[in-house]
């Protein structure tokens, strides 16, 4: 769906029609430029450059303040998805951008502290094996004890199993429960089922 609307309010009569019209202008640009994803970067034509351009001649044009606050929730957005797939390179580049235009974004902190948390968080992986797992229960089982081996019991730990279907993501979390019910210590199962692959479990423990 297209972002592009009709200007939030009309310039102020303070301004010369030559203002006015430059402000409307600038204003569609904008929006064009983030219909093209262009939020920021390259910053040459960017809705970030054209909205700076707007305020510059209206310091209290609220469309162009509207319009930074839309690009700080986007940039913020983006570094939660990158959090997600721990790119954290990735989440800071975003979260620099966002804290760079608004600072006192309430969102700002909680992504900072979710970022911290992924800096200082340990992540393991196995493969599962490939097909129906419910045939290679065996192999299954034995693959979920050497990811267990691999945690601290003093960390909390997120799951996630990818697997080709609902069904054997449900047996593979029995499987997974069993494990942690039957070892050492009382982690309990946090875990999420998505369908991907290859067949593997993938932990993120803080």
């Amino acid at each position: 769906m297209s972002c592009t609307t009709a200007p939030l309010a009309p310039p102020p009569e303070n301004l010369t029609a030559e203002q006015q019209s430059r402000l409307l202008d600038l204003e569609y640009a904008a929006l064009d430029a983030i219909d093209r994803m262009q939020f920021s970067s390259p910053y040459a034509n960017s809705a970030e450059e054209i909205f700076t351009q707007m305020l510059a001649l209206d310091p209290t044009n609220l469309a162009a303040r509207r319009g930074l606050e839309q690009i700080v929730e986007h940039h913020i957005d983006v570094a939660l998805r990158a959090l997600a797939g721990r790119q954290q390179s990735s989440a800071q580049r975003a979260l620099d951008h966002a804290r760079r235009l608004d600072p006192q974004h309430p969102s700002i902190i909680p992504t900072e502290n979710q970022l911290a948390l992924l800096a200082n968080s340990k992540f393991v992986r196995i493969k599962l094996p490939r097909g129906d797992l419910r045939q290679a229960r065996q192999a299954t089982t034995e693959q979920l004890r050497r990811l267990l081996a691999q945690l601290d019991r003093t960390l909390r730990c997120r799951f996630t199993i990818a697997v080709s279907n609902d069904e054997q993501g449900r047996f593979v979390y029995r499987l997974l429960k069993e494990r942690l019910q039957s070892s050492k210590g009382t982690m309990p199962l946090s875990a999420g089922i998505i369908i991907s692959s290859p067949n593997r479990v993938e932990g993120t423990c803080f």
